[in-house]
């Protein structure tokens, strides 16, 4: 089964390189469909069945990690982290 990646931060998808070398490694892309960050009871939604995340200003609470079962990594995206 395909490893699927949630990208929650709509810049992402301007980063064309990022977003090929992920897809050409073999994940699967999940976007986040809003204009805006998600609460935390959708990330905790979303994030069902993902392994990976690209969260950008997110509420990535610990309640939220404690609840995505499958979530293996979690990536920090934008400036001043």
């Amino acid at each position: 089964m395909p490893t699927k990646v949630l990208i929650t931060p709509r810049s992402f998808r301007l980063d064309t390189a990022a977003t090929s070398m992920l897809e050409e490694a073999g994940f699967v892309l999940k976007w986040n469909p809003h204009g805006r960050p998600f609460t935390e009871e959708e990330l905790i939604r979303e994030l069902a069945g993902v392994e990976g995340i690209i969260v950008g200003i997110d509420p990535l609470t610990a309640r939220v990690i404690k609840d995505a079962g499958s979530l293996r990594a979690i990536s920090k995206y934008g400036v001043g982290v």
